[in-house]
């Protein structure tokens, strides 16, 4: 997958929004973790249509049948089981000052 480029959109495709949303449907339908690592395999196949990683994934779903984690490897993806990994402890974001620390009070209007 350290291979794959994102396809330049072609005339007449869909939106950005549009091959996110796709995204998402595939890796539902796959039953995959919003990964990253599930997320860049999906990207790359629906990014680039014509691409024969894309050819190689319809072949197999267009039969209706979902892919196998040896199917995503044989393929150059990557699966990861469970959620993706939590953010917390790997990104540190200090706290802004700016913002109130106490417990939050609600007014009675």
């Amino acid at each position: 997958m350290r291979d794959v480029q994102a396809a330049r959109p072609m005339a007449g495709s869909l939106q950005d929004a549009s091959l996110f949303q796709r995204i998402g449907r595939f890796l539902d339908e796959q039953k995959l973790s919003p990964d990253p690592a599930h997320y860049a395999f999906a990207f790359a196949v629906l990014s680039a249509p014509d691409s024969e990683l894309a050819k190689a994934v319809r072949e197999h779903t267009d039969l209706d049948l979902r892919l196998t984690r040896q199917d995503i490897e044989r393929l150059g993806g990557r699966v990861v089981e469970g959620p993706p990994l939590p953010l917390r402890g790997r990104l540190r974001i200090p706290p802004d000052p700016a913002l109130p620390t106490g417990p939050i009070r609600r007014s009675r209007w």
